[in-house]
């Protein structure tokens, strides 16, 4: 729920306190009474509990008493109106967006799953975003899911364990096109990957992992892809101390395309005889489909970084690409 803005705790606290205060000093002044007696009676007065009066009052004192009524219960009752209004608006708006998301999320296709949105899946949730893909996140920090309220545009949220068989149907999980698990504890990633599987035998699944011992019980539950953020780490630094200059690579290319309206999609030519053994230059995947082809996987999965006109396509291939998100929906369709 959304907290009171500075401006509403002053109305909610200060006012009634003001109010207090002044009745206090108002009889000690008026009546001369202790300020225990003066407390007492202006509590009792602004209640309206019908008390009898501390000690009889002056014609001053009933003046005051009767102004005392008037302003301090009308400043109360503003100010628990203003409180409820704030208690049922904040549950209003939190059950508008609880509903929006799952109406939202009913009609996905084929989106995208982050498990954890804490510094990792926070990173990935927003790349995907910025690729143009839908995506959901699963979190079960209130903390975490506040931040996926206010995030970019596109992100929906569902609040729960990743390793729920119930939170990832929410999800959409028999829809997605792909889960990835950024669980700070690899037995909670482990859990998760194993649940994903058996709910959806066909979706691509990457996770994290703290521990390389883990990495083949992850393979063996059903991850497509184990990433280590700390080994993605030592590779990208080591690389850089190599070849400081060297060409961009892919979370680069991710970066820079956004920029320019254009996604990076992976596509598998598989044994297409428009493609098998023909040179990149001579297929003209940029003049024809509008496709940069940056970087080729072969299918023992040695990779080709820098693509040339006269890199050959062999069967099995996939391709790293550049492309508009309907350029690419076109070449799809044709392979």
């Amino acid at each position: 729920m959304k907290l009171p803005s500075v401006l509403t705790l002053l109305r909610l606290v200060l006012l009634p306190a003001l109010v207090l205060l002044a009745g206090t000093v108002g009889y000690m002044l008026l009546e001369g009474w202790s300020w225990l007696d003066a407390t007492y009676m202006t509590v009792i007065t602004l209640s309206t509990v019908g008390f009898g009066e501390v000690q009889d009052l002056t014609e001053e004192g009933r003046i005051f008493t009767a102004v005392l009524i008037l302003s301090g219960v009308g400043a109360i009752s503003y100010a628990f109106t203003v409180g409820t209004q704030q208690i049922v608006a904040g549950q209003l708006s939190g059950a508008w967006r609880s509903t929006r998301n799952r109406r939202r999320i009913k009609r996905m296709r084929d989106h995208y799953i982050v498990a954890g949105y804490g510094r990792v899946g926070s990173f990935v949730a927003n790349l995907l975003i910025e690729q143009k893909h839908d995506v959901v996140v699963i979190e079960r920090d209130t903390e975490h899911i506040a931040e996926a309220e206010v995030a970019a545009g596109g992100l929906c949220f569902v609040a729960g364990s990743a390793d729920h068989e119930d939170v990832l149907g929410q999800a959409g999980i028999d829809r997605a096109a792909g889960i990835c698990f950024c669980l700070s504890n690899d037995a909670d990633n482990l859990l998760g990957v194993l649940t994903a599987r058996t709910l959806n035998p066909a979706i691509f699944i990457a996770t994290r992992v703290e521990d390389a011992l883990n990495e083949a019980k992850m393979e063996f539950a059903g991850a497509n892809e184990v990433v280590s953020p700390t080994l993605a780490a030592a590779y990208s630094m080591a690389f850089r101390l190599i070849q400081p200059s060297g060409s961009l690579k892919a979370l680069e290319w991710m970066r820079v395309s956004n920029q320019e309206g254009y996604v990076l999609e992976s596509v598998r030519l598989g044994d297409a005889p428009e493609f098998v053994h023909r040179k990149v230059g001579d297929i003209g995947f940029r003049a024809r489909h509008g496709l940069r082809v940056l970087q080729i996987m072969r299918e023992d999965r040695t990779l080709v970084p820098d693509v040339t006109a006269d890199t050959e396509i062999l069967p099995g291939d996939s391709i790293l690409v550049m492309t508009r998100r309907e350029d690419f929906t076109r070449f799809c369709a044709k392979v």
